[in-house]
């Protein structure tokens, strides 16, 4: 089972973002620092403020946006019951 990245604020707006979609929260994994999203190639959610979480650093900051422009990971933003492609 393929598992998705979720960059959000906190981890209760995590919860809050599974729960109101109706989503299985096996399917998705909560990313609460660099460490847990290295090596992946792929898809990762964002949701809402994300960036706002005191644990990305600018460190983080800097790792994830080198991501996306170099085409490793997607970054889609969800919202609450929908989501729209960046």
């Amino acid at each position: 089972m393929k598992i998705t990245p979720v960059l959000a604020e906190s981890y209760q707006s995590f919860r809050e973002f599974i729960k109101c979609n109706e989503l299985k929260l096996n399917h998705f994994a909560y990313i609460s620092n660099e460490s847990n999203l290295r090596g992946h190639v792929g898809v990762v959610l964002t949701i809402d403020s994300w960036w706002k979480n005191p644990n990305y650093n600018m460190e983080f900051l800097e790792f994830f946006n080198i991501s996306v422009q170099s085409r490793r990971i997607s970054s889609i933003k969800a919202l609450r019951r929908e989501v729209s492609i960046d």
